[in-house]
């Protein structure tokens, strides 16, 4: 009968409706700590530094060139 889709519904519903709540708690319980943030480049110096590199020489560390752009 049409009542027989209920449970799966409610429980797609509370998925979708927790998705957002959901991601800090996770990171509040692994990282101990309250802050649901991204990583940031200090977190990791060689990032920063692969970072910094690409915008010296490429310009823009979303557009990638490749070795033929570099200067010989």
């Amino acid at each position: 009968m049409w009542f027989e889709i209920l449970p799966s519904g409610v429980i797609f519903t509370g998925l979708l409706l927790s998705s957002p709540i959901v991601p800090p708690i996770v990171a509040w319980i692994f990282r101990k700590d309250r802050k649901y943030t991204q990583r940031y480049f200090h977190a990791d110096e060689v990032d920063y530094r692969m970072y910094v590199r690409d915008i010296y020489k490429f310009g823009s560390v979303y557009k990638p060139k490749g070795l033929e752009a570099l200067d010989e």
